[in-house]
């Protein structure tokens, strides 16, 4: 591997890193997945509904907390002591 193969891989990577944040400072809209919109929801779109979760490490919301602990904090705020 020469020399210029690692610069290129560090520019890539540092590109790679700042991409995300300059899309939401360039003021697009942010991307919600079904996860984050139920904790948005506090919840709400599952109650009354029994619910089975497969998940996996990755499995995080937008602002890193793992699914399951989103999750019951959700349904928590809704109805303390529920899960």
């Amino acid at each position: 591997m020469s020399r210029d193969d690692g610069v290129n891989r560090r520019a890539f990577l540092a590109a790679s890193a700042l991409l995300p944040s300059m899309a939401r400072a360039a003021g697009r809209p942010r991307i919600l997945t079904g996860l984050d919109r139920v904790v948005q929801a506090k919840g709400e779109p599952l109650l009354g509904k029994r619910v089975g979760v497969l998940v996996h490490a990755a499995s995080l919301t937008a602002d890193g907390k793992h699914a399951i602990d989103a999750l019951v904090a959700s349904l928590d705020a809704v109805r303390p002591g529920a899960a």
